[in-house]
């Protein structure tokens, strides 16, 4: 009778070990499904259109919409312009400037780090058109040596014709890269740049066409430019923001611990249930 009371306490004290346990491991797959934010893989997909970000590369994650701007209500919210004349005309953000005026505008509400600055552009006239990003200061400008910008040289006298090239300047000190591509006045472009600490990459229709490690500023504020009696326009402006695999758990991939939980539940489940049947 005793050895029976004492096999009955041994299973009563296991099985009560076993219901503790995959409550705890039902608490961790919760907390891990609401509070941390694994990749599912080393490539992931935009929120807003399937270009693939290369995770191994830039370190990022899943991305956040933080600013959006559209032109639908016919007003260009904290953008402050200089140069040239800037309207927005069939909900699209326009500029035009006298011949080798150069015209530029800035989104001077908020600054940015980490983050992907997507947009549509068309210019009708005019030989280039620039991408401007992390702005150091706004008051002082591109004009002052701390920004950092894509200029997309559409027609130049020298050898930047057809070409995009990366300058990251501080106190007018420039690092740059350049590339070849064939540009077209009144076609409209769809441009994403991706901006994450020191690492730039820049789209065009979807397609890789630049990046670069080493840019001098890694936030600031982002703004568009044009040069050379230009007629320009502007659509769809976004900015998210891109979290970094470094603030994840290192060495425990998302999903393989999501498995491994999981199994770890079924497994006491199992055995919780066949110790019910003594």
């Amino acid at each position: 009778m005793l050895g029976k009371l004492v096999k009955m306490n041994s299973k009563a004290k296991l099985t009560s070990i076993i219901l503790v346990t995959s409550g705890i491991v039902f608490g961790l797959m919760l907390f891990v499904a609401t509070d941390l934010n694994f990749p599912a893989e080393n490539n992931v997909k935009s929120s807003r259109n399937n270009d693939i970000i290369d995770l191994d590369t830039l370190k990022t994650s899943q991305d956040v919409l933080l600013y959006s701007e559209d032109f639908d209500d016919g007003v260009a919210d904290f953008w402050e312009t200089v140069g040239g004349t800037w309207t927005v005309e069939n909900d699209r953000y326009k500029a035009t400037g006298a011949p080798g005026e150069r015209v530029r505008s800035y989104y001077n509400n908020q600054t940015f780090h980490n983050y992907i600055y997507e947009g549509d552009f068309n210019l009708v006239s005019g030989t280039e058109m620039q991408i401007i990003f992390n702005i150091h200061n706004i008051s002082l400008g591109v004009d002052q040596g701390h920004y950092c910008q894509l200029t997309l040289f559409y027609d130049d006298p020298g050898d930047r014709k057809n070409s995009i090239i990366l300058y990251s300047t501080q106190n007018y000190q420039a690092t740059h890269k350049i590339v070849s591509y064939n540009f077209s006045n009144s076609q409209w472009y769809h441009f994403k740049l991706i901006s994450t600490g020191a690492d730039v990459e820049f789209h065009l229709n979807n397609s890789l066409v630049l990046s670069f490690s080493g840019v001098f500023f890694t936030s600031g504020f982002i703004g568009v430019k044009a040069m050379y009696g230009p007629i320009a326009y502007w659509d769809n402006i976004t900015i998210s923001s891109i979290n970094s695999n470094d603030d994840q758990i290192p060495g425990i991939p998302g999903y393989n611990l999501f498995f491994l939980l999981g199994i770890l539940s079924v497994v006491a489940i199992l055995i919780w249930k066949k110790l019910k049947k003594y």
